[in-house]
């Protein structure tokens, strides 16, 4: 992806960071340019830090899973869920995280989760419609689990979640063959894939930020990784020739993916497929398409920023790893009211 697809980007482009603030140059150049970078800055400020509050902390600590991410010492980005008991996530201090989890041996993720490598965490409890983010390091891993410390927390909005209660039990335990490969250029042509995708109303993207010297002075010099939710009505995940596009909809207007996919088209999918009980994990190149707003039949009352492109280069299934039961509760809601 080159900056003239999406947009002019260096300097004269860059909106200066102001004091204290978190947001890199990618985040703030598409502030500016969709006219939500004074308010967005100024409240960026107030809401995320490095230091966990007690209320994240007492919430991490009912989650029965999480989303993970990260990308290998080949620099291909990953993403996955893993599940737990109540209290398999534990914060130790203001910014230290203990998870008491392992990914199973066919988990892609577990290539990303190096000692020493940016790490994205994102608690969720689908069935309450509430997320946590936290950008952390992971500092080690051992029969415990994985240490890690926070460089960022804070709360995203509950838009666009499908509020799905999981009623069953832990995934069964898995080995390498059962995760089934799929050649990137026969995604589309999968007919149980594009089944999947077509009835997809959830999935979840990882993205990354290299820290540069441009950065030094709002603290986001360190690499860094992000995982983020994405939701719509059923077939909102479409399929265009060998690609995948989906609209972004208005949401925090912090844009912390579409900012790191100005500057590094990397990423990874994680869909999942919640009748099937399967995950599949996508890694590939990201478009931002700034241009394109359409709005198609799905998107119909929803206000869509642009659209994105995905050409995947790498993809997993993964049969079963969803096990048990995932009942909907209600339709997912944005600030005007039900999807």
């Amino acid at each position: 992806m080159t900056a003239s697809t999406v947009v002019q980007h260096g300097p004269g482009h860059d909106p200066r960071p102001i004091d204290g603030e978190v947001f890199h140059s990618g985040e703030r150049a598409l502030q500016a340019h969709f006219g939500v970078r004074e308010r967005v800055a100024v409240n960026g400020v107030r809401a995320i830090r490095a230091e966990i509050s007690e209320s994240h902390r007492d919430f991490l600590r009912t989650l029965r899973y999480l989303l993970v991410a990260g990308y290998d010492l080949g620099g291909e980005m990953h993403v996955s869920m893993l599940f737990g008991a109540p209290g398999f996530v534990a914060v130790q201090g203001d910014r230290h995280v203990a998870l008491h989890a392992e990914p199973s041996a066919d988990d892609p993720i577990a290539a990303s989760l190096v000692p020493g490598q940016p790490v994205g965490i994102l608690g969720i409890q689908l069935e309450a419609r509430r997320r946590v983010r936290l950008n952390v390091r992971l500092l080690s891993q051992n029969a415990d689990g994985l240490q890690f410390v926070s460089d960022q927390s804070y709360n995203n909005c509950p838009q666009y979640i499908w509020p799905r209660e999981w009623a069953g039990g832990p995934p069964r335990v898995s080995t390498p063959s059962d995760a089934l490969t799929v050649a990137p250029s026969r995604l589309c042509d999968s007919a149980d894939v594009r089944d999947s995708l077509s009835r997809a109303d959830t999935f979840f993207i990882a993205s990354r930020h290299r820290g540069d010297a441009s950065d030094v002075a709002n603290g986001a010099a360190h690499d860094s990784v992000d995982v983020s939710h994405r939701g719509g009505r059923p077939g909102f995940l479409s399929i265009e020739g060998d690609t995948l596009v989906w609209p972004e909809y208005a949401g925090n207007s912090y844009f912390n993916t579409l900012g790191n996919l100005l500057l590094d088209p990397h990423c990874a999918l994680l869909v999942p497929d919640f009748a099937r009980g399967e995950l599949l994990h996508v890694s590939g190149a990201a478009e931002v398409l700034l241009d394109d707003t359409h709005v198609g039949a799905i998107d119909t009352g929803l206000h869509v920023n642009c659209r994105v492109r995905f050409r995947p280069t790498r993809v997993v299934r993964r049969p079963q790893a969803l096990r048990g039961d995932w009942p909907l509760r209600e339709r997912a809601a944005n600030k005007h009211g039900p999807l």
